[in-house]
């Protein structure tokens, strides 16, 4: 079992993006590369709710409504 600090730690490295970002599932309009998640840890307060995708391969970006 981790530690708080540990835990506490890990749970900072990934806010700040020392991990790759998981991948949206969605492909891109613009050039079909797989969409990521500019940031995993937001979902905008809409309704429905949304979550930001971004590009990879040419930088578009856009919302993915969550489901």
């Amino acid at each position: 079992m981790k530690t708080l600090d540990d835990h506490n730690r890990d749970a900072y490295a990934r806010m700040q993006g020392h991990e790759p970002r998981p991948k949206a599932h969605v492909a891109c309009p613009k050039c079909h590369s797989e969409m990521e998640f500019e940031d995993p840890h937001m979902v905008l307060a809409s309704y429905p709710p949304k979550r930001v995708v971004i590009c990879p391969g040419c930088g578009h970006s856009d919302f993915k409504v969550e489901a």
